[in-house]
């Protein structure tokens, strides 16, 4: 196990010192042994930038030419060798900015970044690596109207002619995702890493007051993908404006920040670990940083340190001085603390022996208790992930039995529309055949009397035609008198017969089709009426077996 100890460090020398502030970047420019320090609150916004040596523990303001930014605070600032850029923050009139600008760290000469695009305007948000001149933006708020951001950007500045003589140069284009999941809430003052293929971001201020702030989430660069993380162990109290680092690959280091339940700032240092997320105070010794938020941090790994942090700045109830706090994580720095002993004596010698007996013993017995504790932090976790699976079965099952639910109640209600429908059909076929036979009925008496008229007409045909041939008998003897009445009579006879006879070829033409009609029908509505008692019986016997088999799924449910 790693051990700490906290260093403050003063500058040796340097005819220059920064301004107490808060709100500014520190940079470690790491081919260059130098820190950089851009903007902040000081009495007002700053433009300045300062340079610490590394080497010689020196501070400097640095001279640049070009186009250099606004004065600024709560922006972003990152180290592209050889490179270094400013992005956002908020301006002198409290107002967020969204420019861009770059400085050449061998000539310190500033440019700014022309772009068509450009995201919302924002300070207190984040930016980091995603893709080898590419950087991810995010959340952040934009002031005046205080709206608080969740929105992902990307930059790339591939293309970028930095060797161009114009102070505004062209190249970098802005990209907005759209990333799924568990996207987080609006947020600003968060901490945010790059891990693993993704990003980290964890606190900061947000809108709602009833979700938590301090909870973790995970973005994967793969599939844009955000993701809540469960951690376990000492989780710090909701908090913004704190800063997080890296120590290793395996380990982040949570320090300080504005505590949204006490409202006050904090110096608490918290270690997060990547394998299993979880929480863990660490022993520090030495000076303890003051309380502080809206301070700047950078981890560094070169210069007779292996993973030191560094600590700027910041505010309290005040602004706090410009003395480095450097976390430092090798061992030997806390045994050179002691002083030189003396040579000891066989007494002494016997006692040490005993004691460093002793103590290895307890170093073991502390191993094996750290083992122990760390299979079961590992046993919780692998607990707790079942638990979540277990839930997210449950979950699934719920759906498909509510899913499944649905589709029985659609089916029994389409059984019973079916139903009704089949039933008012019936009841049509059983009106329409009492019609049928009501209208067969009548048309029963329209031909009986229709037969009775033909018999009556038939014996009337027979007088007429008796009365010809006793005319065509006597027409021989009849005298020409008798002649001109006989024509007379018979011309009125056949006068008056002629349109009785007309009348009654067309009635009984009528009547034919009328006949013809109803039996073609009748004969159409015996169809139907058999197919319809078919279909009852088709489906009568469908219904008992959704019947059947929806009691069954209720048993079997």
């Amino acid at each position: 196990m790693s051990s700490f100890i906290w260093r403050k460090e003063k500058p040796s020398g340097g005819l220059h010192f920064p301004a107490s502030r808060e709100g500014h970047s520190l940079t470690y420019i790491h081919n260059a042994s130098i820190l950089l320090i851009f903007g902040g609150v000081v009495s007002n916004k700053s433009t300045d930038l300062y340079v610490y040596d590394l080497t010689h523990n020196q501070w400097k303001i640095q001279q640049t030419t070009g186009r250099p930014p606004s004065a600024r605070s709560y922006h972003s600032a990152f180290y592209d060798e050889p490179y270094f850029f400013i992005y956002a923050g908020q301006g002198d009139r409290g107002r967020s900015l969204g420019d861009f600008y770059v400085l050449n760290a061998k000539t310190w000469v500033w440019k700014k970044l022309f772009m068509l695009e450009t995201p919302h305007f924002r300070h207190h948000h984040s930016i980091n690596d995603m893709r080898i001149q590419e950087k991810l933006v995010f959340g952040g708020i934009c002031s005046p109207d205080g709206t608080l951001l969740n929105d992902l950007w990307t930059v790339n500045y591939s293309n970028v002619a930095f060797g161009s003589n114009l102070s505004e140069i062209p190249g970098a284009v802005w990209t907005q995702l759209k990333p799924k999941g568990e996207i987080p809430e609006g947020r600003c003052g968060h901490n945010a890493i790059t891990l693993n293929r993704g990003l980290m971001i964890y606190g900061g201020k947000i809108a709602n007051e009833k979700e938590d702030p301090a909870d973790l989430f995970y973005l994967n660069y793969d599939n844009l993908t955000w993701k809540k993380i469960t951690s376990l162990g000492k989780i710090p109290s909701p908090r913004a404006y704190a800063t997080m680092a890296q120590l290793d690959p395996d380990r982040l280091f949570l320090f300080g920040g504005y505590d949204l339940k006490t409202n006050r700032a904090i110096n608490e240092s918290l270690i997060l670990s990547t394998k299993d997320y979880y929480w863990s105070v660490p022993f520090i010794a030495g000076y303890q940083p003051q309380p502080r938020y809206n301070h700047a941090a950078c981890a560094i790994s070169s210069f007779g340190r292996e993973n030191a942090i560094f600590i700027l700045g910041g505010i309290e109830n005040s602004f706090l001085q410009m003395d480095f706090y450097i976390l430092d994580t090798q061992e030997s720095l806390i045994g050179a603390e002691w002083e030189e002993a003396k040579e000891p004596s066989e007494m002494d010698k016997l006692t040490s022996d005993i004691a460093s007996a002793t103590i290895l013993d307890q170093k073991k017995y502390m191993h094996s208790l750290d083992q122990q504790f760390n299979q079961e932090r590992l046993a919780c976790l692998q607990l707790d992930q079942e638990i979540k699976a277990l839930e997210e079965d449950l979950k699934n099952a719920n759906q498909v039995i509510e899913q499944e639910m649905a589709k029985q109640v659609a089916v029994m209600k389409d059984v019973d529309e079916e139903y009704t429908k089949n039933m008012k059909l019936v009841e049509s076929l059983f009106l329409l055949v009492k019609t049928e036979q009501l209208l067969t009925r009548e048309q029963e008496n329209k031909i009986g009397l229709l037969e009775n008229f033909i018999r009556d007409s038939h014996g009337c045909v027979i007088a007429f035609d008796k009365v010809f041939n006793v005319i065509a008998k006597a027409n021989n003897d009849a005298n020409e008198a008798t002649d001109k009445q006989l024509l007379n009579l018979i011309e009125i006879t056949k006068a008056e017969i002629e349109p009785i006879k007309d009348s009654l070829v067309q009635y009984m033409t009528a009547s034919k089709k009328a006949f013809e009609l109803i039996n073609s029908f009748l004969l159409k509505n015996d169809a139907d009426l058999e197919t319809t008692r078919n279909n009852i019986l088709a489906f009568s016997g469908d219904y008992e077996n959704v019947i059947f088999e929806t009691e069954n799924d209720e048993m079997n449910m």
